[in-house]
C-alpha cells in the first residue's frame, strides 16, 4: 500500500465525534460516477437537471436502509462535482441503534432511490444509463448498490483520535519514526488525493462512455448494412413471385376461356355450399353464445310483436334447414326482408337464429314445474370444483374474570376452525330429435312448424321435471326423491295407502317436515311437490285449502302450484312413479341447499338424411341438479321423501 492510498483510506473511516453535540455530521458522495453493481452509470450531469433535486430539497430526508418508517436525519447541503453527487447531512440521536453504528464507523455508505426520467442502454457494454432522475431519499446502508458511495464523519477530531490517526501514518518498516503533520495539513492532503482520484475515475468513465458510443455507431451501421441486404434479397423474391402469379393467372384465365360453362357452374355449386355452412355456424355461435332465458329480437324488423317475432324465427329457420338455403332465399324470407329493406332496417339472420334458440329455451323453462325452484351456476366445462362450509359454529361467553386476569384464549374465546370441504359439480347432456320429411311446398312446412318445435319443448321439460324428481343418477341427474331414500332419517312412511282407503293428509306432510331440521324452518325456501294422485286426495282433507279458497301469496306464481300447507308452497308434478304401495308421492326440499350446474343453454342443429330422405332437428342442453351440503352417504340434506304404506 503506498502513502497516499493509506492516508485516503483513513480520511474516509475517520470516527471523531464532538461528544458535546447530539447531532452527528457526515459527509460523502450519495452517489458517484462510476459503475455500478446493477451495471448502471448515472453521470453527474443528471444530479444538475432542476427535476433531479427540486422535489426532494421540499423534504431533504435521510432514511436507514430505505425504510420510510426509519428516518434518523436530513441533508444539510449539498453539491455536484465531476465524481457525482455530494452531500452532507446531520444524523439525529434520535436514531438510536444507526446512530452507534455511524459513529463506530459499521455504518458508512449512502444509496439513493429514485425514479428513472430518461435512460439508455448500451448492448456493446451491457452498461444501462441514466440520464435523468427524479431523487426520492438517500439512506444510509449496510451494503450499497454503488460502491463508492461512502462517507465520513467530519466533526473535529479530538487530541486522542489524531495521536492515533499519526501514528496509522507511520509508513511501513520504520514504526520509531513518527511524521509530524498538523490536522489541516491531512485534511487538505486527503482533499487533493480525493480530487485526483475522482479525475482519474471521472477520465476512466468518460473513456468508457466514448468507447460505448463508436461501439454503438459501428453496431448500427452494421445492421443497417445487413437490413440493405435483406431488404435486396427480399425485392428480388417479390419480384419473382410476381412474375410467377401473373403466369399462374394467366393460365388460369386460359383455362377459365377454355371451359367457361363448366367452370362457372362448379363456382355456383360451391357457393350455395358456402352460404348454406355459413349460415349453420352462424346458427351454432349464437346458440351457445346464448345465456338461455333472455328476450333477445335483434334482426326482428317486419313483424309486429314479439309473439309474432318468434313464430317468424320459427319459420325461417326451419325452412332455410329444410330447403337447404338461406334464410332469406326461401318465399317466405324473401318477403320479410322486402319489408325490412323498405324501411331501411338491418336483416340479420343471426338475430332469426338467436330469437329461435332463446324463445324454444324460454318455453322450455316456462313448462318445468321442479327445476325453476333452484338456482342456476353457470359452468365453463363439464365438471367444477367448488368450495362448500357445511359446519355452522359458535361463538364463546366470556366470563368477567377472564377480562381481568385471565390468558389470552379466556379472553377471546375458542378457535372458530373453518373445515371448507369441496363439492365437485358436473353436468349431463340432455338431447332430443325430430324428424320432417322432404317437402317442396312452403306451406306445407310451415303448417308443420309449430308440431315441431312443441314435440322438443315437451320433451325437454318433461325429462329435465322427471330426473330432478325421480332420476337414478346413471347418465341423469339424481333426483329429489332419490337422494332423500338413500337416508333413512329423511324417508317416511305414512298412513296413506295406495288403494286409497286412507288417503293423504295435509298434517301427514307437516309432520314429515319435521326430517328436515334446521332446514325446515325458513319457510321461503321449503316446497311441497305431490303426486297428482295425491293431489286429488288433499283437495277432500279439511285441513287444506285450494288456493283460490285461501288466496295467493305474494311470491311469484309457479307452475303446478296450487296452494299451501301451513306455509309450504305446494306444487303438483306428473312424473311420480303409478300409485303403488311404499312408492313416493310426495318430498318436501329446502331450494336453497340445491343448484343447477349449467354448461350452456338450449343448441339446435340440423342435418339433412339422404338414405332416409328427411331433415332432422337436433336441441341439446347441458345442466344437472346437485346438493352443496351433503349427508354421510353423499346425497344431499335438506329434502325428505312421503311414501305410501307398505300394505
Amino acid at each position: 500500500m503506498n502513502y497516499n492510498t493509506k492516508l485516503l483510506g483513513m480520511i474516509n473511516s475517520v470516527k471523531a465525534i464532538d461528544e458535546t453535540s447530539d447531532t452527528l455530521v457526515i459527509e460523502g458522495f450519495a452517489n458517484t460516477v462510476t459503475k455500478d453493481r446493477a451495471g448502471d452509470v448515472i453521470p453527474s450531469t443528471a444530479w444538475e437537471a432542476p427535476s433531479a433535486l427540486n422535489n426532494y430539497l421540499k423534504n431533504p430526508i435521510i432514511l436507514a436502509y430505505h425504510d420510510h418508517k426509519q428516518p434518523i436525519g436530513k441533508m444539510v447541503d449539498w453539491s455536484v462535482t465531476e465524481m457525482g453527487l455530494k452531500i452532507k447531512a446531520s444524523i439525529s440521536k434520535g436514531a438510536g441503534a444507526i446512530y452507534d453504528l455511524i459513529k463506530e464507523g459499521v455504518l458508512t455508505t449512502f444509496s439513493v432511490g429514485f425514479n428513472i426520467l430518461d435512460a439508455e442502454y448500451d448492448n456493446v457494454t451491457d452498461t444501462y444509463f441514466i440520464k435523468s432522475v427524479e431523487l426520492h431519499e438517500i439512506s444510509v446502508v449496510s451494503v450499497p448498490c454503488n460502491q463508492d458511495s461512502v462517507f465520513s464523519v467530519s466533526k473535529g477530531m479530538d487530541s486522542q483520535d489524531f495521536e492515533k490517526f499519526k501514528i496509522n501514518l507511520t509508513p511501513e518498516g520504520d514504526k520509531k519514526e513518527e511524521i509530524i503533520m498538523t490536522l489541516e495539513e491531512m485534511q487538505a492532503m486527503a482533499a487533493q488525493m480525493k480530487l485526483d482520484s475522482q479525475a482519474d475515475i471521472n477520465a476512466s468513465v468518460k473513456a468508457a462512455f466514448n468507447e460505448a458510443e463508436a461501439a454503438k455507431t459501428a453496431a448500427v451501421e452494421k445492421a443497417q448494412k445487413e437490413a440493405d441486404a435483406n431488404a435486396q434479397k427480399e425485392l428480388a423474391i417479390k419480384s419473382s413471385a410476381t412474375e410467377a402469379a401473373k403466369s399462374l393467372i394467366a393460365d388460369l384465365e386460359n383455362t377459365m376461356g377454355q371451359k367457361d360453362a363448366a367452370f362457372a357452374e362448379m363456382v355456383k355449386t360451391n357457393h350455395d355450399q358456402i352460404v348454406a355452412l355459413k349460415e349453420e355456424i352462424a346458427q351454432v355461435v349464437a346458440a351457445r353464445n346464448n345465456p338461455g332465458l333472455s328476450t333477445i329480437t335483434k334482426g326482428m324488423r317486419g313483424a309486429t310483436s314479439e309473439k309474432q317475432h318468434g313464430e317468424d324465427a320459427d319459420k325461417l329457420v326451419f325452412l332455410s334447414a329444410i330447403k337447404k338455403v338461406g334464410m332469406f332465399e326461401t318465399d317466405f324470407g324473401s318477403r320479410i326482408k322486402a319489408v325490412n329493406d323498405q324501411s331501411s332496417l338491418e336483416v340479420s339472420s343471426d338475430g332469426y337464429e338467436t330469437t329461435f334458440s332463446t324463445n324454444l329455451a324460454r318455453d322450455i323453462q316456462a313448462a318445468l314445474v321442479v327445476a325453476p325452484l333452484f338456482a342456476e351456476m353457470s359452468m365453463s366445462s363439464a365438471s367444477m370444483t367448488i368450495p362448500v362450509n357445511p359446519d355452522i359454529q359458535t361463538a364463546t361467553w366470556v366470563a368477567a374474570s377472564a377480562l381481568a386476569d385471565g390468558a389470552d384464549t379466556d379472553r377471546t374465546g375458542a378457535e372458530l376452525a373453518i373445515a371448507l370441504t369441496e363439492r365437485t359439480l358436473k353436468t349431463f347432456k340432455l338431447a332430443a330429435k325430430v324428424y320432417l320429411t322432404e317437402e317442396t311446398e312452403e306451406d306445407t312446412i310451415i303448417a308443420l312448424v309449430p308440431i315441431l318445435r312443441s314435440h322438443l319443448v315437451e320433451a325437454h321439460a318433461k325429462s329435465i321435471d322427471s330426473a330432478f324428481l325421480i332420476g337414478d343418477g346413471n347418465g341423469k341427474p339424481k333426483g329429489l326423491a332419490t337422494q332423500a331414500n338413500a337416508v333413512a332419517a329423511q324417508t317416511f312412511t305414512t298412513l296413506a295407502k295406495a288403494d286409497k282407503t286412507v288417503l293423504v293428509t295435509a298434517k301427514e306432510i307437516l309432520a314429515a317436515r319435521r326430517g328436515l331440521g334446521l332446514y325446515g324452518i325458513n319457510l321461503d325456501q321449503l316446497y311441497v311437490i305431490i303426486s297428482q294422485d295425491a293431489y286429488w286426495d288433499l283437495i277432500q282433507d279439511s285441513e287444506w285449502a285450494d288456493v283460490q279458497q285461501v288466496g295467493q301469496n305474494n311470491a311469484t306464481k309457479l307452475v303446478g302450484e296450487v296452494g299451501n300447507i301451513y306455509g309450504m308452497r305446494v306444487l303438483v308434478s306428473n312424473e311420480f312413479a303409478a300409485r303403488a304401495n311404499a312408492s313416493v308421492y310426495a318430498v318436501i326440499c329446502n331450494a336453497s341447499n340445491f343448484v343447477v350446474p349449467r354448461q350452456r343453454g338450449v343448441t339446435v342443429r340440423s342435418d339433412f338424411d339422404v338414405e332416409t330422405d328427411r331433415t332432422v332437428f337436433v336441441a341439446t342442453q347441458r345442466l344437472n341438479l346437485e346438493p352443496l351440503i351433503v349427508a354421510s352417504t353423499g346425497n344431499g340434506k335438506g329434502v325428505v321423501s312421503l311414501k305410501f304404506a307398505a300394505a
